[in-house]
């Protein structure tokens, strides 16, 4: 299970490995490696960039 930090970034949002041609959950997409996603999900790097990884609001 990951981290309730992480769990918040990912609700309403989709994670797209660019590198594996897969993808899960619904909403703007953070995409990325599979392993950059992984690790991330795991709380082992930060949290990938893009403009769906920043929740609605943050600057």
């Amino acid at each position: 299970i990951a981290p309730a930090q992480i769990r918040g970034v990912l609700r309403a949002r989709t994670l797209r490995a660019s590198d594996a041609g897969w993808s899960v959950g619904h909403g703007p997409v953070i995409e990325a490696t599979a392993s950059t996603l992984v690790m991330y999900l795991f709380g082992r790097t930060p949290r990938p960039e893009g403009d769906a990884a920043r929740p609605a609001g943050d600057a």
